[in-house]
């Protein structure tokens, strides 16, 4: 899956010239480059459109699934989360660590309310 990143604009473009999105795409592409066993990305789709995330999520899906690695993904949208991943962890502002195993139909409210018990 691609990032949907035009490679010629963004090769030359100096870090200023580069959108929010553009830059963490380009630091995603090079960290991808580099094929590392465990990715750690820190909310992989902030300030991007619905289209440009979920591609950004389909490629970390192939990685973690494709190529069999490890994606650990700190991020606040619980509902994209759990539309993405295949095992959760949320860690509460009072520091209390719940690890929440997801079927298919898990949605954010009753992931909240298993936490709230």
């Amino acid at each position: 899956a691609s990032l949907g990143l035009d490679a010629a604009s963004v090769l030359g473009a100096r870090p200023d010239e580069l959108s929010i999105g553009q830059g963490h795409r380009a630091a995603l592409a090079l960290a991808l480059l580099a094929s590392p066993e465990v990715l750690l990305v820190d909310e992989p789709a902030a300030a991007l459109d619905d289209v440009t995330a979920a591609l950004v999520w389909d490629r970390l899906r192939d990685e973690a699934h494709g190529r069999g690695h490890v994606v650990v993904v700190v991020d606040h949208d619980l509902d994209r989360v759990l539309q993405r991943c295949d095992r959760v962890v949320v860690l509460v502002h009072d520091d209390t660590t719940h690890r929440v195993s997801i079927g298919l139909d898990a949605d954010a409210s009753s992931v909240r309310a298993a936490i709230a018990r």
